[in-house]
């Protein structure tokens, strides 16, 4: 197999060419079967995941603790901030709704208010039977939310995740969609 690996900026636009091509160079022409990927990029988290043409096994994605877990809110890519904003990514919901439509189940939110695990839904199965899967409530029981939003701030500058999917099409054609949804 090939050595390196391919340093670049992913986007929704990118992301399925970044993998493939460096599936390439590690492992040549084994067929491609990813067992975990992780998203945190402070921002377009749920636009690469919703442009992601591979199946991982498990997908562990950042989402925005600062929004209460059951809003369905994404920042539109317009509006994706500087790091260190608390305009970013989506709330657990919206990533909760991108899961499901594309065969994942959410079962585990680590307790710090980071990260959110998905398997693959032919693998639950395979799960502990006592896991609060899918189930909102169970699982953010635990983490430690910070909410800082005003409930009508919640309603101009964040888009659901039905209008961030569509907005991930434009996105993966690396067009430009400048103020999809705002307002």
């Amino acid at each position: 197999g090939g050595e390196g690996i391919i340093n670049a900026f992913v986007s929704p636009a990118n992301v399925n060419d970044l993998i493939e091509r460096n599936w390439k160079l590690r492992y040549d022409d084994i067929p491609m079967e990813l067992d975990v990927v992780s998203i945190d990029i402070d921002g377009m988290d749920f636009y690469v995941w919703a442009a992601l043409k591979a199946r991982p096994k498990v997908v562990i994605i950042e989402y925005n603790s600062l929004l209460p877990f059951s809003v369905d809110r994404v920042i539109p890519p317009a509006l994706v901030s500087e790091p260190g904003s608390k305009n970013f990514g989506a709330s657990m919901q919206s990533l909760l709704q991108l899961g499901r439509s594309i065969g994942y189940s959410l079962v585990h939110a680590e307790q710090r208010g980071v990260n959110l695990f998905f398997v693959r839904d032919d693998l639950v199965r395979l799960l502990p039977p006592l896991l609060p899967i899918n189930n909102l409530s169970a699982l953010a029981a635990g983490v430690k939310f910070r909410p800082c939003f005003p409930a009508d701030s919640l309603k101009d500058d964040w888009i659901s995740s039905s209008e961030a999917i569509v907005a991930t099409e434009t996105l993966s054609k690396g067009e430009d969609v400048a103020g999809a949804g705002a307002g």
